[in-house]
């Protein structure tokens, strides 16, 4: 074999390992997982320490780390907007978006509507990247955290932790099968009398005054109870305090109302004949709706 001929030899097989070494790297940057997590997050049981509004006081807190121009936050809005959508709804938690610097416009864009934004450094919260979400319980300690762009079953670990029932844009209903609105009670008077009426608020509201006849079923336990009480070929009339600016602007703001998961739930679970009564108890005892309270609903 000639010196020339050994050259070329190791000149090609040099080439080669280059060429791996090249497609290594590559791999490394490009074509690894969607789902990248971020470093290290605070540690569960540890304390955080941040501003409390009055409306987080006592709460379970929802801190989403989030910051401009980071591709996995944007990435993961959708998974987002599901969360705070789903916690409209529930109210499982209280929502604070932390941001470094000034990210309003990032949340607007996202279509991310959250009431408590405050800016702040993320090592002051041992945050050593985004996106990062922190559960924080009552008492101030972490209870869990998820670091990076989830995967679906990560994001369905984290509704769960929440107990939360994931409402999306796909689970809402569409234009055409929105609820009915009762426009007068009056009008509904002997609907009223005939047909099952579903009372989805709180026990403690329905205990304070409701419609004779109603049943209470709040919206967490619809999913549990509705079918085995109510028939879904029935044609239901449902309570909930709907009011129709109150619900505008927050479906506008991509928030769940009370009244917009309930009627979600029972679409979900076959329920096609639904009308909204839009007149509150008081209303509806001027109209001589018959109501059973403790005392007369003023």
């Amino acid at each position: 074999m000639t010196a020339k001929k050994l050259f070329e030899w190791m000149l090609n097989g040099l080439t080669i390992l280059t060429a791996l070494l090249l497609m290594v790297l590559f791999g490394k940057r490009y074509v690894v997982s969607d789902f990248q997590p971020a470093p290290v997050s605070p540690a569960v049981g540890s304390r955080m320490m941040f501003a409390h509004t009055d409306e987080s006081r006592n709460q379970h807190i929802l801190l989403l780390a989030l910051r401009d121009g980071c591709p996995f936050c944007e990435a993961s809005a959708p998974f987002y907007r599901d969360l705070l959508r789903s916690n409209g709804a529930m109210l499982a938690f209280h929502p604070v978006v932390l941001l470094e610097s000034d990210g309003d416009l990032f949340l607007k864009k996202q279509g991310l509507s959250v009431a408590d934004v405050q800016h702040v450094s993320f090592d002051e919260f041992g945050i050593k990247g985004t996106p990062t979400l922190v559960l924080v319980g009552a008492d101030g300690r972490v209870q869990a955290t998820w670091a990076g762009q989830l995967s679906p079953e990560q994001e369905s670990e984290v509704f769960k932790k929440l107990r939360l029932r994931r409402l999306s844009d796909s689970s809402l209903p569409a234009q055409g099968g929105q609820i009915k609105r009762g426009s007068k009670t009056l009008e509904l008077a002997e609907s009223l009398r005939t047909q099952p009426i579903i009372d989805l608020r709180p026990r403690p509201d329905f205990q304070k005054g409701h419609i004779d006849g109603a049943i209470n079923i709040p919206l967490d336990e619809l999913e549990v109870r509705a079918l085995h009480e109510v028939p879904s070929t029935s044609d239901v009339l449902l309570y909930c305090g709907y009011r129709l600016p109150c619900e505008t602007k927050l479906n506008a703001q991509g928030v769940s109302t009370y009244c917009t998961a309930s009627e979600t739930i029972l679409r979900n679970l076959g329920y096609h004949s639904l009308t909204m009564l839009d007149d509150d108890l008081a209303e509806m005892e001027i109209a001589g709706v018959k109501l059973i309270s403790g005392v007369s609903i003023q």
